[in-house]
């Protein structure tokens, strides 16, 4: 019995090592450990985590990519996981306490991919992550498949100040996965304020909005788009989605590609 019970208890306490606890300070890897079902693991979670709406029941420890170190250590996780931390003397204090700081990176398609696999090890859950990887790439599959579009698209992230997704932004990776290609940007990358000559150059066929319809009227600048005049502008039901490498981009590109071909 006493040998009985001594194996028990050395099996509940590697059970509690095998499942840390997690603050997650990035919107896309909450919802990333969600679609693993590996949520139990999460103990806190940044203001910006905001999907799925079981998550709002977490405390929050922080902003998007920034920790609140206070209520941190109060949640005392095992991991504190974000895109980025942008308060770097935070980890130092964490890593004195024995929490370690895991960055991972969600710029794309392939980070995605990354972060799942990275996720599925931590979490004990490398099934869950093998068949999200594999419905990641069915996806892909299946949109190779179809017809392209070719349709030139813009994407305005914000009208006042304007803000464009330029090369290598997830927002672009998104349009191409849905049969369409960007403007020439002439190797401006990342998201950009552009100058009114830029905008008008671009000429784009169809202007993809993040931003509430609304603030597209009466635009000094984008105004004067064929695109707009035209009324080739589309506004997606979930503009975050579209700058946020979470599960839901899968439905994302599935949801633009109607909306372009609506544009056709």
């Amino acid at each position: 019995m006493k040998h009985l019970l001594c194996s028990l208890g050395l099996l509940i306490a590697w059970s509690s090592v095998a499942a840390p606890r997690v603050v997650s300070l990035s919107p896309a890897v909450t919802e990333t450990i969600y679609q693993l079902g590996a949520q139990t693991a999460l103990v806190g979670r940044s203001s910006a985590c905001d999907q799925p709406k079981e998550a709002a029941s977490l405390p929050v420890a922080g902003n998007f990519g920034i920790a609140d170190v206070e209520k941190v250590l109060m949640l005392h996780p095992d991991y504190v996981i974000a895109h980025k931390l942008v308060n770097a003397p935070a980890e130092r204090v964490f890593r004195r306490r024995r929490i370690k700081v895991l960055r991972l990176p969600c710029d794309n398609v392939a980070d995605y991919c990354a972060m799942v696999r990275r996720l599925g090890e931590l979490l004990d859950c490398p099934s869950a992550a093998a068949r999200e990887i594999d419905r990641v790439e069915t996806a892909r599959a299946r949109w190779q498949n179809l017809p392209r579009l070719r349709q030139k698209t813009l994407v305005v992230v914000w009208p006042r100040p304007l803000i464009v997704a330029g090369e290598g932004t997830f927002c672009n990776e998104l349009v191409e996965l849905a049969g369409a290609c960007g403007v020439d940007f002439c190797g401006r990358r990342d998201y950009f304020t552009p100058d009114a000559e830029f905008i008008l150059q671009s000429d784009p066929d169809v202007l993809l909005c993040l931003f509430p319809e609304t603030q597209l009227a009466d635009h000094p600048v984008l105004g004067k788009l064929r695109a707009v005049k035209e009324n080739k502008v589309v506004f997606p039901r979930d503009r975050d989605v579209f700058q946020r490498p979470s599960p839901r981009w899968c439905e994302a590109v599935d949801e633009l590609r109607k909306l372009l071909e609506a544009q056709k």
